[in-house]
């Protein structure tokens, strides 16, 4: 014999529907992820935080990209930003507060060699004006480079600058050819 459905009310006929329809889902206040689950997501993204830090480009990737990739100038720069840091009381120079070394003395302090050190100061004095100033002061073998430098603008330089680092090497490119 066939199986004979039984005829219900309209009402009670809607509501074994929304039942049937409504198996397996759950309205969104009450819909959660088991815990084994979220302690399982807590622990991917707490990862992801890490990798994500490790591998953003540092300081002296960020200086590259704002002094145009030049890593001698990037150094210097580096080196000129940690320096202004640390050092107190700075030199008094003609402008106000700097930084005053034989162009030597900078060129030992960044790790560059004696021709290096002149296309770092021209390549700093075209692409990082805003952050800094170099000019030399003094008479004969006392003549120093007086560094004057702005840290409210290398702040907002490091903000803006070498991420597009990252977005580039996610996509398998380089911004230093």
């Amino acid at each position: 014999m066939t199986k004979v459905t039984p005829f219900l009310s309209k009402a009670k006929a809607k509501a074994e529907v929304e039942k049937h329809l409504s198996k397996g889902k759950t309205k969104a206040k009450d819909a959660k992820a088991p815990p084994s689950k979220q302690t399982q997501a807590a622990k991917i993204k707490e990862r992801m935080k890490g990798k994500l830090r490790m591998s953003s480009p540092g300081y002296l990737a960020r200086c590259r990209a704002i002094v145009g990739g030049d890593l001698a100038a990037a150094a210097l720069l580096y080196r000129m930003a940690h320096l202004w840091r640390v050092i107190e009381p700075k030199w008094k120079g003609n402008d106000g507060e700097c930084l005053a070394m034989q162009k030597a003395d900078w060129a030992t302090s960044a790790g560059l060699g004696p021709g290096e050190i002149n296309t770092a100061l021209k390549r700093l004095r075209e692409y990082a004006f805003d952050i800094v100033t170099i000019k030399p002061e003094g008479i004969g073998a006392g003549k120093k480079l007086c560094v004057y430098f702005d840290p409210i603008a290398f702040a907002e330089a490091l903000k803006t600058e070498g991420y597009e680092i990252k977005v580039l090497a996610n996509e398998g490119l380089s911004v230093f050819n």
